[in-house]
């Protein structure tokens, strides 16, 4: 090693990475510092606050070529849906997730609509897929339009998908 040269102290065989209760809107860089973000495969936000904001900046660092994220779990923030789309439509085109899990509660417009819109992105690798909105109270209210008028196409193209829950 060089003389002045930083050896890198990540933790660079972490695989999983699980946030729970935190608030995330200053959290990804001690993260980054800590982690080689892009070899996580799986990856899990859970009633965490600012959840779009660590997804924005995970998506804008990341370099598509080098991502090995094949597995996503998010309890969405419920104060920035229209936040959270674009992050999550960027990393849609930027790895090759085999597992998408979304749970939400209360957002504004009840549900993530242009996340599920863009599930056709997946399409070619997605193999699970589940979908749960706290806010409702009796299931048996709703249908599969409830996830948006063009869902149920998106979900057809999903050729490999075996299990899906919503």
């Amino acid at each position: 090693m060089e003389h002045g040269a930083q050896q890198d102290r990540r933790l660079v065989n972490v695989k999983r990475l699980t946030l729970y209760g935190f608030d995330l809107s200053n959290l990804f860089a001690p993260v980054l510092l800590m982690l080689d973000t892009e070899a996580l495969t799986y990856l899990t936000l859970w009633k965490c606050d600012a959840v779009h904001v660590f997804m924005h900046e995970f998506v804008r660092t990341s370099n598509a070529s080098q991502l090995k994220l094949e597995n996503l779990a998010i309890r969405l923030d419920k104060n920035a849906p229209e936040s959270i789309d674009g992050s999550l439509k960027g990393l849609f085109g930027m790895c090759s997730l085999l597992s998408l899990h979304l749970t939400w509660d209360n957002m504004l417009d009840g549900r993530p609509a242009a996340t599920l819109a863009d599930i056709s992105y997946l399409a070619p690798t997605l193999l699970f897929l589940s979908f749960y909105d706290g806010s409702i109270v009796d299931a048996m209210d709703h249908n599969i339009e409830y996830l948006g008028a063009h869902f149920g196409e998106s979900l057809g193209v999903c050729s490999k998908l075996q299990q899906f829950g919503f």
